[in-house]
């Protein structure tokens, strides 16, 4: 597939993605996907554009919400698959975090101090 036609599939599932974050039953499997779009070469920029907003929002419903199976994947996901990642040599799946946990600190700072990520965005520097 060309990266246009990979785009567009993201295009299409991203909302579903995105919310499936929050559900016990396919967290797990959509941080993966996820993961994927957002650390493929050719697309990461362009998925992290798309995202970025709606991703506080997914944030905003988990942290909101009661899965704490589905915040401790999350939590294990940005600590594993983030904070430690030495892959890029542009930090561009950390700066993308970055953004938007800061983006989720300014809407919504109670709500990240309570959760499990709280710590993460000073790692994320």
């Amino acid at each position: 597939m060309t990266v246009e036609s990979w785009l567009k599939v993201f295009t299409k599932l991203k909302d579903y993605l995105l919310v499936s974050v929050c559900d016990p039953e396919l967290c797990e499997d959509s941080l993966t996907i996820l993961h994927n779009f957002l650390t493929a070469d050719q697309l990461k920029h362009q998925v992290y554009e798309e995202t970025r907003e709606l991703f506080v929002k997914s944030l905003e419903l988990l942290y909101t919400g009661k899965e704490d199976f589905c915040k401790e994947n999350f939590q294990h996901y940005l600590t594993e698959n983030v904070v430690n990642r030495t892959e890029d040599t542009d930090n561009a799946l950390k700066k993308f975090f970055r953004s938007v946990l800061t983006k989720f600190n300014e809407e919504h700072s109670a709500v990240l101090a309570a959760s499990n990520i709280a710590g993460v965005l000073e790692e994320l520097a």
